[in-house]
């Protein structure tokens, strides 16, 4: 199915005047998945589900309009706001209602990852809106699917800047986890013993570690490894249990189950063109679908 064209805008990251998207045409109901490498994606979502989810991911939540977000989590606690940060893997779900979003998803292999460490407990903290005003149109233009993928990770990369200002300080991570993540990106299949072995330590002590320096254990950075094989091939022609089993899975029913935690929805869903509109890194001006 062909899917509409954005135009690639010309304005500069943060420079434009406030708009509020209007959700009332039929594309700006569609959800634009802008896809940002292996470092993180700009997802709009124009209706909300309220859907528990816990991703690797960490995530700056924004409500590109005037209404505040609830999000609850596992303790009954709810955060309100209109600009959210949360952690990796923590368990959330936006509350009845929630307005028209953007979520910005920040993978492990982003250098401001281990920052949204500092929300934990309890995993999810409002941000004033101030600093993030600039930013309005830019946030109406992705929202409608009006922006490139070039200019999208320009602003996501410079919203990030903005965020260790608004959150508690963090200590410095051991410099040899950087070892660490170098072989797990390239060896998957790593044990804890052999990346231990590897910058001499002991694997208890590389697991507490690695979950405290990064904000993710070693086991969920391996899932995660996993979701990113998946989603790097999710957009094409190739079956869901073709990606299964490349990323590790048993076949498509683990690997839907899986898909279903981390984002509420399966993989079949996230490749809808009647629902999802893609911008890949290597098409700037024109959003993509193999479905």
């Amino acid at each position: 199915m062909p899917l509409p064209t954005a135009e690639d805008p010309t304005s500069r990251v943060g420079t434009h005047t406030s708009t509020t998207p209007s959700p009332s045409s039929t594309e700006a109901l569609l959800e634009n998945i802008y896809v940002l490498g292996h470092h993180g994606f700009l997802q709009t979502v124009p209706r909300p589900p309220s859907t528990w989810t816990r991703r690797p991911a960490a995530v700056l939540l924004v409500s590109p309009g005037p209404r505040t977000m609830e999000v609850e989590l596992r303790d009954g606690r709810v955060v309100t706001g209109r600009v959210i940060a949360v952690a990796s893997m923590v368990a959330r779900r936006l509350v009845n209602r929630a307005p028209p979003l953007l979520s910005f998803n920040v993978q492990p292999l982003h250098r401001a990852f281990p920052q949204f460490r500092a929300l934990n407990p309890p995993g999810a903290m409002a941000l004033p809106p101030e600093p993030f005003r600039p930013f309005s149109e830019d946030f109406a233009c992705a929202y409608r699917g009006a922006m490139g993928v070039r200019h999208v990770e320009a602003v996501f990369n410079e919203l990030l800047t903005l965020v260790p200002d608004y959150l508690p300080p963090i200590g410095t991570p051991d410099p040899r986890l950087s070892i660490v993540l170098a072989r797990l990106n390239e060896h998957p299949e790593a044990t804890s013993a052999e990346l231990a072995a590897l910058v001499g330590c002991s694997a208890d002590w590389l697991s507490r570690r690695f979950s405290a320096d990064m904000g993710i254990s070693l086991r969920d950075y391996a899932g995660w490894l996993k979701q990113r094989s998946v989603f790097s091939a999710l957009f094409t022609r190739r079956s869901i249990t073709e990606l299964a089993l490349d990323a590790g899975f048993a076949g498509a029913s683990q690997l839907s189950s899986a898909y279903q935690r981390w984002y509420g929805r399966t993989p079949s869903a996230s490749r809808d063109p009647g629902r999802v509109r893609v911008f890949l890194p290597e098409v700037t001006s024109k959003p993509r679908h193999a479905g």
